[in-house]
């Protein structure tokens, strides 16, 4: 038999020797889909239209040597078409845009630590037991240009984020502040511009405030 990655002249090997290399290819497929994940949760997916997911095998293959039924060892798109098949765990996602700093930020060790030094500043502050005295501030971007790339992610993921090297695109920017005890302040727009126009504020919350 063929396989699907490497072409074997089955009338040279036995057929348990064709088996046992079926058997490598395989792992490496497994291997494949199992990167694809990692990548992905690292923010780090392959853009399927820019075909970079064929780019890794066609380099895989050449550099292992690997026979295969290929143009110049790239695979076509029904292979990964099957490829796709044949391990459901991985599919097409849409990326969120998550920068490389908050991406780190995301690891469990570092969210641990960041709990441990809140609980400790807190305490150190005397407002550990006051709610009405500690706030929490997030924020939120709506980017000028919301593009986002369809990349191949682990099926059901919560998230699947595209990291970007800096803060994202130009975005403008609102911060909310809520605080223990549930009282919630203004939010705070900060935008880049000189001049802050009427169409901007129509409709905002009382106490709104803007900033560039």
């Amino acid at each position: 038999m063929v396989s699907t990655l490497t072409k074997i002249e089955c009338w040279v090997l036995t057929v348990e020797e064709a088996n046992i290399i079926k058997g490598m290819i395989e792992c490496q497929k497994e291997e494949l889909a199992d990167c694809l994940i990692v990548l992905a949760k690292w923010g780090w997916g392959w853009d399927f239209s820019k075909e970079e997911v064929k780019d890794i095998i066609q380099k895989f293959v050449k550099e292992n040597g690997i026979d295969v039924p290929f143009i110049d060892g790239r695979p076509s798109r029904d292979w990964l078409c099957g490829f796709l098949q044949r391990h459901p765990k991985v599919v097409l996602r849409k990326t969120e845009y998550l920068s490389n700093a908050r991406a780190k930020a995301e690891d469990p060790e570092v969210i641990k630590k960041w709990f441990e030094l809140v609980q400790k500043t807190l305490q150190d502050a005397g407002v550990i037991c006051i709610p009405s005295q500690i706030f929490n501030c997030e924020e939120t971007g709506f980017v000028t240009d919301p593009k986002t790339l369809v990349v191949l992610a682990e099926k059901g993921a919560s998230r699947v984020t595209q990291s970007i090297g800096g803060s994202g695109l130009e975005q403008i920017t609102v911060n909310f502040a809520c605080s223990a005890s549930g009282q919630i302040l203004p939010p705070d727009v900060v935008y880049k511009g000189k001049n802050l126009y009427c169409e901007w504020v129509q409709d905002a919350p009382d106490g709104c405030l803007y900033n560039k």
